[in-house]
């Protein structure tokens, strides 16, 4: 067979014109795109993760069943039966809410009679739904730090938890009544972005109800956004210490809207930042700074007797406290009150006579853990 030289079939490609060159890298251009999204998974749609989501190919009808949500009927431990496809309803119960999106609808565990299960008593629910992400966004960083989904959640009784892949995303806070929450009355927001991983993710939201009827309404309104850890780990730290925060780019937007590239906190919190890297991607970054320990000192009193206010203690937040002491002094100095138990208060009294009313100073010192050697000094008035 006639095969061409290396060196002459390059040759020849150099000889051609201009404008075939263009189309040639073009060519080759587009079979990159073609492939590099063929290979490559995409982040789904947010509708198509609504309950009973319809699309162009699948229309879910009430009664009909769900193509992507399953429910198990559980306890409070678990599912206990098998997953089957969510049942598809209207509204079983009056009082519950139209869907705010026009392609979701309302799903249940089918147990014969729709969503009613009466003759049952409570029941646990575990509605599952399987959600396929890529290996990583568009700027090439991990799906583990970068995804987060933002979902509105409604059920009769109550959501009680949320999880991805067994991670606790959103966990009902009041548990002591969880069967008589009127969940239908309020949507629970829910920003989920901890346990994803690459390929498929299991999320579950765990129902509670009673009778008569169960249902669940979910309905995605999420925007992914990268959450790498620039801003370090959460702080703990003793009350009225400011933390300086740095980020690496000077144009960092932090949470009040102030560019720079450091921010003084001052007070408990859950504080964001946001720069972009150097592919242009946006970065958003939280950090929780938290008290292991919280003292307060009222800055006035009225010692008169009508059994409010009437003596002055420090508030301490933990009762493992050593070596505490409490004085109070005159303005000149001299000492009025001094006790090394924390359940002693001061009621304005210098042996045993009324002092008078005006500004005293204190003088606190403890230890307490991390907050070892604390003191606190200040002012308070006394009011007669």
């Amino acid at each position: 067979m006639y095969t061409t030289a290396p060196s002459i079939r390059k040759s020849i490609f150099l000889l051609l014109p201009d404008r075939v060159h263009s189309i040639c890298r073009s060519v080759i251009y587009i079979v990159f795109l073609l492939f590099h999204f063929k290979t490559n998974a995409q982040f789904p749609i947010p509708e198509s993760l609504n309950s009973a989501a319809q699309s162009l190919s699948v229309s879910v009808t009430p009664g009909g069943l769900d193509p992507n949500w399953t429910v198990a009927y559980g306890d409070s431990t678990g599912p206990k039966s098998i997953f089957v496809p969510a049942f598809v309803v209207d509204r079983c119960d009056g009082v519950w809410p139209a869907p705010a999106a026009s392609n979701s609808k309302w799903i249940v565990y089918n147990f014969g009679d729709g969503c009613n299960h009466i003759g049952y008593g409570c029941i646990d629910l575990y509605f599952r739904r399987i959600i396929t992400l890529p290996a990583t966004n568009a700027c090439n960083i991990p799906v583990e730090t970068t995804y987060c989904l933002d979902m509105e959640f409604i059920a009769d009784n109550c959501v009680y938890e949320v999880q991805i892949n067994g991670v606790s995303n959103y966990h009902y806070t009041n548990p002591a009544y969880p069967y008589r929450y009127d969940g239908y009355q309020n949507k629970i927001p829910v920003k989920m972005c901890k346990g994803w991983k690459a390929g498929a993710n299991t999320m579950m939201v765990h129902v509670k109800s009673c009778p008569s009827a169960a249902g669940l309404l979910a309905e995605a309104v999420y925007k992914p956004y990268i959450n790498n850890s620039f801003l370090g780990q959460n702080i703990v730290l003793c009350d009225d210490q400011p933390i300086l925060l740095t980020s690496p780019r000077d144009s960092t937007i932090w949470f009040d809207g102030t560019v720079s590239k450091t921010k003084i906190i001052k007070g408990e919190g859950v504080f964001w930042a946001k720069i972009k890297d150097d592919f242009n991607c946006e970065i958003i970054d939280s950090i929780t700074v938290q008290y292991s320990f919280k003292s307060f000192v009222p800055n006035v009193f009225s010692p008169n007797g009508d059994g409010i206010n009437d003596c002055l203690q420090p508030y301490l937040s933990s009762s493992e406290i050593n070596d505490y002491e409490l004085n109070i002094f005159n303005r000149s100095g001299a000492i009025l009150f001094s006790s090394r138990n924390p359940q002693d208060c001061w009621d304005g009294r210098s042996r045993g006579k009324e002092c008078d009313q005006g500004v005293y100073v204190y003088a606190l010192s403890f230890k307490n853990g991390e907050c070892s050697g604390r003191v606190i000094k200040g002012d308070v008035l006394l009011i007669r």
